[in-house]
């Protein structure tokens, strides 16, 4: 039976927030607003008050966000918004169960490689291409795998 309790309100909503923005990605010709991702940062932050972690493992979940960010805008491996889409991401997971989280990031490098080999032999282009595929396919399968759109 469809229901969406207390935790599964940032699965179906963080969705619908992806599709919206690999849309505008592919639309927009990878230019996206990143105000998008406000909504969600929040959204992502109330998980705090609704399964009450820790503070300390709370502030080293964003530690470790803020630094990995930080990594892949230095070596300019993604967009702004595309950083701040997989932070919340990651920490939402990170909250919610770290197995999620785990599983999530297989998830994301195994169709993270396909999108190379698509983009790089098949398609053979170097040239940047839209992105948030990428995020949502990665955050829609994870979701089904563990059973997670309940």
């Amino acid at each position: 039976m469809f229901c969406i309790n207390n935790i599964n309100f940032w699965y179906f909503i963080g969705t619908l927030y992806l599709l919206l923005l690999t849309y505008k990605d592919i639309k927009n010709k990878m230019l996206v607003d990143d105000r998008h991702n406000y909504m969600m940062n929040g959204l992502t932050l109330s998980l705090v008050f609704i399964l009450k972690r820790k503070i300390l493992y709370i502030l080293l979940v964003l530690i470790i966000i803020i630094l990995v960010g930080y990594i892949w805008k230095r070596f300019k491996a993604l967009g702004d918004a595309d950083i701040h889409s997989l932070g919340w991401i990651f920490y939402g997971y990170s909250v919610i169960n770290l197995q999620y989280l785990i599983t999530f990031s297989i998830i994301f490098i195994i169709i993270l490689i396909l999108y190379n080999i698509l983009k790089l032999f098949i398609l053979k282009t170097k040239k940047p291409t839209p992105f948030y595929i990428v995020i949502l396919l990665s955050f829609a399968i994870n979701n089904i795998i563990l059973g997670l759109y309940v």
